[in-house]
């Protein structure tokens, strides 16, 4: 059974695009790209982002077994999660019917796969703070089904297989159990030109202010305030692209500007501006949720923390890194004091 992907930003998708279009083969060792071919126009569906956490529901269709899952790992047993794998067994019946429709499902009579998982996010409550969402009764918002090879037999490749077919009409609803989707909030649709990347940028820009300025599901539920951003969804050659994009209340890090997918990067000086750029209180507060889920953070966390911290900067801020002409070793040190620095702070406002 397996955990969520990592979902990463536009600039990601972006190389990702790149690849997919001019990679030709490998010759001699050396990989070959012809960067003639003119690059796609993609038409992303562009779902409103809720800031909890990540959460799932694993099935095995041959024993009729449901298992919940963080962001990080499979659960063991019926509690946990914030409150989530004790919602999941409170309504058992009800998914357990869900999972068996969708095993029934024709269109997907012909697939080999060994699980079904739902991911979604679990807010609500006191997950997360400082948007509209916090405080209202805990609730699931499911928004992606993935059909899973595990690939245990010998030479046979683990797969994942994204359900994107009618998926709106797929994915759970149920209002009495709290349990929605992500499809009964707004959406949007952008169209990127990957050949003019910045024009999509705007495009995105204004995608997220709006929501950030009114959140779509803290207004489905009778409140006003504010919201995440959005997260992007397209198929191209056969690969499952999803990237997300945040307001300024939420990004990871920090600009001078009002930008949400920066493409042209600024230089950064030093290591000490880079370090100040991508090592952010937002960011310090993900790595604790994620490490602590629901438990209180303490000291004996930090080495965790900060690793996680380092790890997350290098995968999501590299072309930032590579543009400045700096290397993770010129930053890794800098990067886990002020980790250390925000995890401290925090520990002492919160605890």
């Amino acid at each position: 059974m397996k955990t969520y992907i990592k979902t990463e930003g536009y600039l990601n998708i972006i190389n990702t695009v790149k690849h997919k279009t001019w990679f030709k083969g490998v010759e001699n060792g050396f990989v070959i790209y012809d960067e003639t071919i003119p690059l796609p126009v993609i038409t992303f569906m562009c779902t409103v982002k809720a800031h909890g956490t990540n959460a799932g529901l694993g099935y095995n269709p041959l024993t009729k077994e449901i298992k919940t899952l963080s962001k990080n790992a499979v659960l063991d047993g019926w509690t946990g999660h914030m409150g989530f794998s004790e919602w999941v067994y409170a309504n058992l019946e009800y998914f357990t019917e869900y999972f068996e429709s969708i095993q029934n499902d024709n269109q997907f009579s012909e697939i080999e796969y060994d699980e079904i998982v739902l991911y979604g996010e679990w807010a609500g409550g006191n997950i997360q703070a400082k948007v509209a969402i916090n405080g209202l009764p805990k609730f699931f918002m499911a928004y992606s089904i993935c059909l899973i090879k595990d690939g245990k037999t010998v030479g046979e490749p683990y797969k994942r297989i994204w359900v994107t077919d009618e998926i709106e009409t797929l994915l759970p609803f149920n209002e009495s159990i709290r349990c929605f989707n992500t499809y009964c909030f707004d959406t949007y649709k952008v169209t990127i030109d990957f050949n003019d990347a910045k024009a999509g940028q705007i495009a995105l820009d204004t995608i997220v202010e709006d929501v950030e300025n009114e959140c779509p599901i803290g207004r489905y539920f009778g409140i006003s305030g504010i919201g995440e951003g959005i997260v992007c969804t397209a198929m191209y050659k056969d690969e499952f692209l999803i990237f997300k994009s945040k307001g300024e209340e939420h990004k990871n890090t920090k600009g001078k500007e009002k930008t949400f997918n920066p493409i042209e990067i600024e230089k950064l000086n030093s290591i000490k501006e880079f370090v100040e750029y991508a090592v952010t209180k937002n960011r310090v507060i993900q790595a604790i949720t994620t490490i602590c889920e629901d438990r209180q953070p303490t000291m004996k966390d930090t080495g965790d923390i900060v690793k996680w911290v380092i790890q997350d900067v290098f995968k999501e801020e590299m072309d930032a890194l590579v543009a400045n002409k700096l290397e993770g070793g010129d930053v890794k040190n800098q990067i886990g004091k002020e980790t250390v620095a925000i995890f401290k702070a925090y520990l002492h406002e919160n605890i």
